[in-house]
Order: structure tokens, then C-alpha cells, then sequence
């Protein structure tokens, strides 16, 4: 309660109280208590993803179990500096809004991901931002728009950086954004480029030998 009432103010002599405030904070900060709540917190929000990832297994994207255990992680995961287990919370409301076809908050959940993700230099998640920004776009018809954030997401894309990716958001990222952007390529009249991309994707799904891209390389999946 302390940290927000004196973050971003200067001391000064005109407000002694402010400076004590400030030096009395920096003390509580350093305290065995404050560090072990902290690190307490730090595991609830992690338990609490851990919880709707279980239930995406469980009960599927779409369940209103699964959506209220990342409401609850979002909630968490506010009070965190450390913005990763947000964009996962972020992630899993986004995907019940896409299974449930709910249009308007699943356009508001891929911005506020993407205005965050985007909004400091070198964020891994920036790329897991675009991917969701562009499947958006696909579902509401802007072809040209999912393009743009698929490329970005590839470009992005950096397999030892990301190796954990497809754990935590679903799939792999790049084989993800590939095959999509097939799609949209082709809807843009681009069929030999959009030929070239789902090759592509078929290659890097096996490559990435994550379950849930499987269907990609099977007879009759996404790449068809």
C-alpha cells in the first residue's frame, strides 16, 4: 500500500513526510517478512496459471472454469512486476474468448497484450502478442492486417529464446503464425507464397514436436 503513494516522487524539503516515507518503504522492502510475502504471492500467481493450463487439458479453452482461473491469475499477476505470468493470463482469456466466439474481448484482450508486450524494448513476449494480434485479425476478416502481425512474428522468432513458448502459449509460435499466414496469403490471392509458407509450417511443426501441432502435419489438418 506504502509502494504507490510515494513511487515517482522526489524528496523534498518541503514534505519531510514523503522522505520518511520513502527511506521507511526502502527498509520494509529489505525485510525477511516483505521478501518472504512476496515471494509467497510470486507463487500463488504461478500456481494459479499452472491451474488454467491444467484446465485447458481438462475442461478445454472454453470452459467457464478455465476462463475464471486466468481471471484470477490476471488479478494476481497485476500486482507483479515481473510481466510474464500476466501475458500468460492474458493468453488463456484471449483463447476462451476465441473458442467461445466472443469478438469484442477477444480484439480488447489481443491489444492490451500487444500495447504491453510492445510497450518496453526486447520483450519475449512480443512475439506471442503479434501471433494473437494476427489470429484476431483473421477472425474478423482483415487479412492484410494478420499478415503484417504473422511476419512480424516470424521475424521475431529466435527458436533458443522461445523453446518454452509452445508450453506456455499453446503451440509454437513461428509454426503457428506460418500456417495461418498461409491462410491469409492465400485469401489475398498470393497462392505460390502461401504454397511456399505451409511447406514450411508442415517442416517446422514436426520440427517443434509439440502436441498440439500435430494436426498440422496429419492428412486433413490445418495446413489443408
Amino acid at each position: 500500500m506504502l509502494a504507490p503513494a510515494v513511487e515517482g516522487f522526489p524528496p523534498t524539503e518541503q514534505f519531510p513526510e514523503l522522505t520518511e516515507a520513502q527511506t521507511l518503504l526502502s527498509a520494509l522492502s529489505e525485510s525477511d517478512a516483505v521478501k518472504s510475502a512476496a515471494a509467497l504471492h510470486q507463487r500463488r500467481v504461478h500456481l494459479q496459471i499452472s491451474l488454467g493450463n491444467a484446465l485447458i487439458w481438462a475442461k478445454g479453452y472454453q470452459a467457464p472454469e478455465t476462463s475464471a482461473a486466468f481471471a484470477r491469475a490476471r488479478e494476481l499477476a497485476s500486482r507483479e512486476e515481473d510481466a510474464s505470468e500476466r501475458f500468460s493470463a492474458y493468453y488463456g482469456l484471449w483463447t476462451g474468448h476465441v473458442t467461445r466466439g466472443e469478438p469484442a474481448p477477444m480484439r480488447e484482450m489481443a491489444e492490451l497484450f500487444l500495447r504491453e508486450a510492445t510497450a518496453g524494448p526486447d520483450c519475449p513476449e512480443a512475439l506471442v502478442a503479434h501471433r494473437i494480434s494476427g489470429t484476431t485479425c483473421l477472425y474478423l476478416g482483415d487479412f492484410a492486417g494478420a499478415h503484417q502481425h504473422f511476419q512480424k512474428t516470424i521475424e521475431l522468432y529466435d527458436q533458443a529464446r522461445h523453446a518454452d513458448f509452445a508450453n506456455r502459449f499453446g503451440t509454437d509460435p513461428r509454426a503457428h503464425a506460418e500456417i495461418y499466414d498461409a491462410v491469409a496469403l492465400w485469401v489475398l490471392g498470393t497462392v505460390d507464397e502461401a504454397l511456399r509458407l505451409a511447406d514450411r509450417a508442415l517442416a517446422d511443426a514436426e520440427s517443434a514436436a509439440h502436441a498440439s501441432l500435430d494436426t498440422i502435419s496429419q492428412p486433413g489438418g490445418p495446413a489443408g
